[in-house]
């Protein structure tokens, strides 16, 4: 398959015509290192037109032609026609052809590698093209299939072109247009047969605007669907962008037992349209002159050395009192917790998202947050958090007072003034009015005036959970039965509760002093009951020699002390300040 370049005799068959003509050399090679270009024959001539190897070594050009006259040609060109083109044996092809190119440069003085063939370039782009045409197979996109062959064979066309080979050797596009195209499923057709179920749905024979009364539009659904909800769910007050979702302010109850809720948009049915949002700059949607938060206004003013300062447009003085409390719950679920737990007033403690409705005195309502009502109250952050907690602890009370929910347990943090607790338990007419309650900050705020009164301090039981490591439960009480007497009532027998008689549980008080002295009698023997041996491992090797360790033995009689530390005594200089010189020092380390 290989052919030697003769020195004075070159053999040219061309793929435009059968003829084939020899060219001698009359003048072999030149001196200069170069090849005499063939004479007599214009064919030649006109092929070497405009391409870019003319100029230096046109020898590469006739190579490539002299190699591709031979059989290699019409192989090539019958396993494209066929649609399996072998491309190993194009790669063989292009292996010798190089060597030949490359033996020419060398006699000629050139670059080594100018004008080869890169060997697997078919090999890739055949690779290439049955990889997208099966892509498109399975897609079952008989465009993206076309495309494909027509781009390939443009890229098998531009690769001959550059490289003096015939354009014969190239993919066939009707071998794979017939062969590979992927098989498209054919569209069902419709069919006038009649239904399995004849006669099991109405034919409305009317008109497309006639509805008959069985079918119910979407936007009916829906309205009842929001109107249903409304009724066991809350109201939304307010709206607000967060992120790229929504928050909403939710108020649940009627009358004077209101509770309120922060929650995300998309838990809640409400119409963005009709509810007031609240933009970023702090106006309400439709009014850009409202304001949907009065605190965090202030207003300017010259001082007496003519300089512009801020002062708050609203102070204490224009505030009535707090109408409610809405907080953030975690994933807006309260199953299975207390959302009161989440305000319990602790130091460094982190609080939820919080909104405050504040009434004025111009009767404006407005939204507030916690920095406001910390800057109109007197005290500290955790005073505030006593202020909010207080405030939703009466609210959720109430609340779930009159939508019959569990509530008695979260009188016990109520503060222990025996008047409030009686009021709201029992309902006085005070809490029951049809109007709108309001407290005032003053009556919100707790009194806490020197020292803590020990009515106000509460149990370890009926605390609630502390913030920083809270479990997230509900507060759970925990009934202890009435126990019964340890000693004999009686010298014939103890005494034992009957069925339909509790017994009397009798209350001895200790003395402190007492309770000191058996609390530290129980440590000192849970002490001596220790094992010292505990702290550290016995060695490999007592248990490789089966030897006696009285450390195994759960009762031994003699325990060995505790190992020491070892102490290192190092000697060094070091400064002393008194004296101001370096003074020798001994240090255990």
């Amino acid at each position: 398959m290989a052919h030697e370049v003769p020195g004075t005799e070159l053999n040219i068959n061309t793929t435009s015509n059968d003829q084939s003509a020899e060219v001698g050399n009359a003048g072999g090679v030149a001196s200069a290192g170069t090849v005499q270009a063939p004479v007599g024959t214009a064919s030649v001539s006109r092929k070497r037109q405009g391409s870019p190897l003319e100029a230096e070594n046109p020898w590469v050009i006739d190579i490539i032609r002299e190699a591709t006259s031979k059989q290699i040609h019409e192989e090539l060109k019958a396993s494209f026609l066929r649609g399996e083109p072998d491309m190993s044996a194009a790669t063989v092809f292009f292996a010798e052809v190089n060597q030949k190119i490359q033996k020419a440069n060398d006699e000629h003085g050139a670059e080594r590698d100018r004008g080869t063939i890169p060997g697997d370039a078919y090999e890739k782009l055949y690779a290439d093209f049955k990889t997208a045409l099966e892509k498109a197979k399975l897609e079952r996109n008989e465009e993206a299939a076309l495309y494909v062959v027509q781009e390939t064979h443009s890229k098998f066309a531009k690769f001959n072109q550059e490289h003096h080979l015939p354009e014969e050797w190239n993919i066939n596009p009707d071998a794979f247009k017939h062969d590979s195209m992927p098989e498209v499923a054919p569209k069902p057709e419709p069919q006038d047969n009649d239904s399995l179920f004849s006669g099991s749905l109405p034919d409305y024979t009317g008109s497309e605007t006639d509805i008959p009364d069985n079918v119910s539009t979407l936007e009916e659904l829906e309205r009842e669907a929001r109107y249903n909800q409304s009724l066991s769910a809350g109201e939304v007050l307010y709206w607000w962008k967060r992120g790229v979702g929504t928050q909403t302010f939710v108020q649940y109850g009627q009358g004077s037992s209101k509770t309120y809720r922060i929650r995300a948009g998309s838990y809640e049915v409400y119409d963005p349209e009709s509810v007031p949002r609240i933009l970023s700059s702090g106006a309400l949607s439709g009014d850009p002159s409202s304001v949907s938060c009065q605190g965090k206004q202030k207003l300017q003013y010259r001082n007496e050395k003519g300089r512009i300062e801020e002062a708050w447009a609203y102070t204490r003085d224009q505030v009535r009192g707090i109408v409610g409390v809405g907080w953030k719950v975690d994933d807006d679920d309260e199953e299975g917790i207390e959302p009161l737990d989440l305000l319990v007033p602790e130091p460094y403690a982190t609080y939820p998202h919080t909104r405050i409705l504040v009434l004025w005195v111009d009767g404006a309502v407005t939204l507030e947050d916690r920095a406001f009502i910390r800057r109109i109250t007197k005290g500290s952050y955790l005073n505030v958090a006593r202020i909010i907690y207080h405030k939703a602890l009466r609210q959720e009370i109430r609340y779930r007072k009159a939508e019959r929910l569990p509530y008695e347990h979260l009188l016990d943090r109520m503060p222990t003034r025996a008047k409030e607790k009686q009021d709201i338990e029992l309902g006085d007419e005070e809490y029951e009015q049809d109007g709108e309650e309001l407290n005032s900050v003053e009556e919100v705020q707790p009194e806490y005036r020197g020292s803590v009164q020990a009515s106000t301090i509460r149990s370890a039981s009926t605390r609630p959970p502390s913030n920083h490591g809270r479990s997230r439960t509900s507060e759970v009480r925990f009934v202890e039965p009435a126990l019964e007497p340890r000693r004999p009532t009686s010298e014939r027998g103890t005494a034992r509760p009957s069925p339909n008689r509790v017994p009397h549980k009798s209350v001895d008080i200790e003395d402190p002093r007492d309770a000191k002295i058996r609390w530290l009698e129980e440590q000192l023997e849970m002490s001596l009951n220790r094992n010292h041996q505990s702290s550290y491992d016995s060695s490999s090797r007592w248990r490789r020699y089966n030897r006696y360790d009285g450390r195994q033995s759960e009762v031994s009689e003699y325990t060995p002390e505790p190992r020491r530390r070892r102490r290192a005594v190092h000697r060094e200089r070091v400064w002393d300040n008194w004296t101001g010189s370096w003074v020798t020092a001994r240090r255990v380390y």
